[in-house]
């Protein structure tokens, strides 16, 4: 068994394993889009579903060791790996059956068809440690892009998703534009306590989908 290597290359190695493993996910259509399928099978949809499930497949298992990558960096250097965006799309589509937009849409990372209406959904995510100290904030929220709610997956040091909040349009523009916090109205960074409080639990690892109004 070989010499294991000084923290810091050994950072160096798995930093260099994680780029490779979350570049493909990334530059892959099948995170973000599967309209490559829809031209491929357009005459076989049997083959098509079998061919999304595959790579949907495919795609849990790298997101699975792209997490244990993040959490062995996180354990070696303190720092967080950027991951959270992506666990939290997947985790989303998968757990709430929406639908990933195409990759680079502007505005919005997924849809959700209800009563023949398309809803644009901005998804956040945030991974909450055991010690983490309190005022968590999650990304930017432009109100100039278009977008129907924010659905908000919270992480725990595993990447795992234990639960997911929702809040709609109105309440988001309306807490961004309070007066009193400099990072909401200039940054668009709402606290992970303030969405909790103005959205809604629409998921809980040990419940299951809850049911919406």
């Amino acid at each position: 068994m070989g010499a294991r290597l000084p923290p810091l290359e050994e950072a160096g190695e798995i930093l260099a394993r994680f780029s490779e493993c979350l570049s493909y996910i990334i530059t892959s259509a099948y995170l973000k889009s599967l309209t490559d399928l829809d031209f491929v099978y357009c005459c076989n949809p049997f083959a098509k579903n079998k061919m999304a499930k595959s790579k949907n497949t495919d795609i849990a298992k790298l997101l699975r060791l792209a997490k244990t990558l993040a959490k062995e960096y996180r354990q070696l250097t303190g720092k967080p790996l950027g991951i959270t965006g992506e666990v939290a799309e997947f985790s989303a589509a998968q757990i709430l059956r929406l639908q990933l937009a195409p990759a680079r849409q502007d505005g919005y990372d997924a849809v959700r068809k209800k009563k023949g209406k398309e809803i644009k959904i901005q998804i956040k995510g945030r991974c909450l440690l055991p010690d983490a100290k309190p005022g968590q904030r999650i990304g930017k929220i432009r109100l100039d892009k278009k977008w129907d709610i924010v659905i908000l997956v919270l992480m725990d040091e595993d990447y795992e998703a234990f639960s997911i909040y929702e809040a709609s349009r109105s309440a988001v523009r309306k807490a961004l534009l309070a007066p009193g916090s400099k990072a909401r109205n200039e940054r668009g960074a709402l606290s992970v306590a303030k969405f909790k409080s103005i959205g809604k639990l629409v998921w809980l690892k040990k419940n299951g989908p809850l049911k919406r109004n």
